[in-house]
């Protein structure tokens, strides 16, 4: 009996041992000879840009991505994440900033360099001095000419009507449809103040219907295969993956409409969440003019910056050239409020239930 305890209690110690073991593999290593990273995917896919990184910084990088705010959220939020810089969206700030902000940091100097155009918004936008602009993308409209004939003077309803019968996809995000809703029901006047948005309207599956002209729509971040779809119509986009459909799809003539009304401005944002030497080397490298430079003449976002000169892709100046030269005219998303942010997503889980039904 003594000896079935002994083994027993020499078996559980060892069960322990192992999980403890795999659970320490499973966080994130916080040693600052390995930066960690928790980003939007796509960033970072290239090997050489993170080779790049770690030549710059000598240290080691790794990183997590993810695809929707909520993944990023629950990544950060979790009790194990140890993430030394985090990119993620503007719009989510208000829910994020007590865990990313830091009381005092460097970091914020690179923004002197800004396009003064751009960086009024920093400035306005009261962000903690560890937290600095990424990328900026232009929310749009994707179309195919072939199908329909989009313009500037259309309103959102006649943009989906056009569309009838056809094919449409929107950005899989409960507060970018919200963004478009209120824009195209408020005939282009979403106003936003210090504590949010006036004349709102709620993110309802009728009026989701209604915006979309009860239209066959699919609901993509990634929608390359239903550019491949003759009765494709059009797609509201963000402006990097529209400039890759127009350049990787040259034949087939797709445009991107940029609306006075209906387009808005939105950012990724990246906190250095320590001033640790190497993880402000990694940051500052990230956010310098250069490094994003480099990305973005494969993503097409624009940077802080502003347009890059050796982005020879004709698509890439088109649009963002219109956007510079109109920034003023166009709204800047501001972060959302944490209840609000809950209901949206609760509301987006039913609308996509019901589409798929």
């Amino acid at each position: 009996m003594l000896l079935e305890r002994k083994i027993k209690s020499v078996f559980q110690c060892f069960c322990l041992v192992v999980l403890l073991f795999w659970w320490q593999l499973a966080l994130p290593d916080s040693s600052h000879d390995r930066i960690n990273m928790l980003t939007w995917w796509g960033y970072f896919d290239n090997p050489a840009v993170v080779k790049s990184i770690e030549k710059q910084c000598s240290v080691k990088v790794s990183f997590d991505d993810y695809y929707s705010n909520q993944e990023f959220l629950r990544r950060l939020n979790s009790s194990v994440s140890s993430y030394d810089i985090a990119i993620f969206s503007s719009t989510i700030y208000n829910l994020v900033k007590d865990k990313v902000s830091l009381k005092s940091s460097p970091l914020h100097l690179v923004t002197k360099n800004y396009l003064p155009a751009i960086r009024k918004y920093y400035v306005n936008g009261g962000y903690a001095p560890n937290v600095v602009f990424f990328n900026h993308s232009v929310s749009g409209f994707l179309w195919n000419p072939k199908v329909v004939n989009l313009t500037e003077k259309d309103s959102i309803a006649e943009i989906f009507k056009k569309a009838s019968g056809k094919k449409v996809n929107v950005i899989d995000d409960p507060v970018e449809v919200w963004n478009i809703l209120n824009l195209g029901l408020n005939d282009g006047s979403f106003v936003w103040d210090d504590s949010g948005a006036k004349n709102i309207y709620p993110l309802t599956l009728k009026r989701f219907r209604e915006l979309t002209n009860k239209n066959e729509v699919f609901v993509e971040n990634d929608f390359r295969n239903i550019l491949l779809d003759k009765d494709f119509a059009l797609s509201f986009s963000w402006s990097g993956d529209a400039i890759l459909a127009m350049f990787f799809s040259e034949g087939r003539g797709f445009r991107f409409l940029v609306h006075p009304k209906l387009s808005y401005i939105t950012s990724d944002l990246l906190a250095a969440r320590s001033n640790d030497s190497k993880v402000l080397c990694v940051a500052n490298f990230l956010s310098s003019k250069q490094f994003l430079s480099k990305i973005n003449r494969s993503l097409n976002y624009l940077s802080p910056y502003g347009l890059d000169d050796g982005n020879q892709n004709k698509y890439y100046r088109e649009v963002y050239e219109k956007v510079l030269s109109n920034m003023d005219k166009f709204s800047w998303v501001k972060p959302i409020k944490n209840e609000d942010f809950k209901a949206l997503l609760s509301a987006w889980y039913n609308i996509k239930f019901e589409l798929i039904k």
